[in-house]
This record gives structure tokens, sequence and C-alpha cells, in this order.
């Protein structure tokens, strides 16, 4: 299962290939992929596509006229750039995008249990995305400590009573943490 960043590696790639192309057609292959009927694939078609981010595991494809595609590629799920354009059906293709170049993107999926899903959404649908919280504006820390806890009433994340020790230690010592503990100091283990 790709992990966030290799889904920020791969937004970043496509990005870079395919902004500013404009999109010539969209071929559905696996009829489970597409989890949206209105708006509908071919209401993309000749439209430019403005640039590629994710959100999640999500992978974002802004079209001009504020249409988007959200993907995900679930566990098997790969995607490959395709230059020059394939007009082939591989095993376990679910969608193949053409853009002027000529250059295409095909999403298909390994395995035999067909979970990739891809949404046409219109301008302020979140699709699949809405369920995911609010965005963050920088990239989170997985520890519980704070980088900077300056009084002693800051509490980490993962512990409810925190100690800081007299000896000048960087780090204060919690039931979490404490010698011979079990749990681990990240947020929820």
């Amino acid at each position: 299962m790709p992990e966030l960043p290799e889904m920020q590696a791969l937004a970043e790639r496509l990005d870079a290939a395919l902004a500013s192309r404009r999109l010539e057609a969209v071929a559905v292959l696996g009829f489970s992929g597409l989890k949206t009927v209105v708006p509908g694939p071919d209401d993309l078609v000749g439209r430019r596509l403005e640039g590629v981010d994710r959100r999640g595991k999500y992978l974002r494809f802004h079209f001009e006229g504020a249409l988007t595609v959200a993907l995900h590629l679930s566990q098997g799920g790969r995607v490959d750039l395709e230059d020059p354009p394939k007009e082939t059906k591989p095993r376990g293709s679910v969608v193949r995008f053409s853009f002027e170049g000529p250059l295409s993107l095909l999403v298909r999926e390994h395995g035999t249990q067909r979970k990739v899903g891809w949404w046409v959404l219109a301008s302020g649908d979140e699709g699949p995305m809405g369920k995911l919280g609010p965005r963050s504006p920088t990239r989170r820390s997985t520890t519980c400590w704070p980088k900077v806890m300056t009084t002693a009433t800051s509490t980490p994340c993962c512990a409810t009573s925190v100690s800081w020790p007299a000896s000048g230690a960087a780090t204060p010592t919690t039931p979490s943490t404490a010698p011979g503990s079990r749990r681990s100091p990240r947020c929820g283990r």
C-alpha cells in the first residue's frame, strides 16, 4: 500500500509531467472504479489540467472549470505514464486519461481485489475526502512530544501526567515512557 511519502512524490511527478496539458479522451476500462455519475468523465474532455496534488492518500487532478478527479490507489493500484499512448487494455485496467502531447495516464490494479476508486468532483464537492478531517497547513510530527515545551504545565498528547526531572534532563518522564514501560511514547501506541 502506498504511504504518504510515496503519494507526495507521485503527485509531484505527475504534476511535472501533466500540468497544463489538455485532456483529449477518457477511457473507462473498469466499471467498478468510477464512483460518481454527475459530473461524468466526459465532462473533463477538452479541459486543461491545472495541477496535481494529494490530500491524505488521494491524488487530486485539478482541471480548469473547477472540476477535480480524486484517485485512491488502495492496496494494489498503479499509475503508468504512457509515451507514446497505448490502446490496449492491460489486465486490471481501471481508466486511461489521454492528454495532448501525446501522453496518457493509465490507472491499473494488480491482484484480484478491485478497490481502486476514482471520482469526478464538481466545485465545492470534496467527495470521499470530506471525511478526512481538517487540513493541516504543515507536516505533523508523529511523536507525542512537541519540539518546544516551555512550561511545566505543558502536557504531551499520550500522557495524563508529567513529572519534570530535577536532574536537568531534556525531556520529562511520564507513566508511558518511564523505565520498564511497554507503551511507546508515540501517539496512540
